[in-house]
């Protein structure tokens, strides 16, 4: 891993540490009162944008299925654990993002993150923040890590959705 890209990791983590830790103790649990979660994501699990559902599985794990992926359709599948019981709170998530269109992009590069494709599943990790209001609506800000080939890829996105 590159230094540069090592820092950028460092920064993004402790952004999202930082700027929201300090709200992660205040509000009720929302999760159990809305489970499910339908959203769009941006810079998210399928490099560009997608759209998601996911649903609580017990009080701090998730599971999601999205589509999206812009010029590289993609189908990003999910797992979130949540570090706090709380209406915002940390989380960390895994995916594999499905390539659907393997031999129409092979050794493209994409347009958000300048990813060249190589393989038809892309291992997704990342740490995050979400805040599910009392009203259900969603926001969450989520620092990721995908290893496309053999390089590692940092980048940040940002979801809104609603909860029932």
């Amino acid at each position: 891993m590159q230094m540069k890209q090592a820092q950028w990791i460092l920064a993004s983590i402790m952004f999202v540490v930082g700027a929201f830790d300090c709200a992660s103790a205040v509000g009720a649990e929302t999760r159990p009162t809305y489970p499910t979660v339908i959203g769009i994501e941006a810079l998210g699990r399928a490099a560009s944008y997608s759209f998601f559902v996911d649903r609580m599985l017990d009080e701090n794990f998730a599971a999601g299925v999205g589509y999206g992926g812009g010029p590289v359709p993609m189908i990003p599948v999910y797992g979130n654990y949540y570090l706090g019981q709380a209406q915002g709170a940390l989380y960390l998530t895994a995916a594999a993002s499905l390539v659907l269109n393997l031999d129409d992009v092979r050794g493209k590069e994409t347009s958000a993150g300048g990813w060249v494709i190589s393989d038809n599943v892309i291992p997704i990790f990342g740490l995050g923040y979400e805040n599910r209001s009392d009203q259900g609506y969603l926001f969450r800000a989520t620092g990721y890590g995908a290893y496309v080939g053999s390089e590692l890829k940092p980048w940040v996105g940002v979801s809104l959705g609603y909860g029932f």
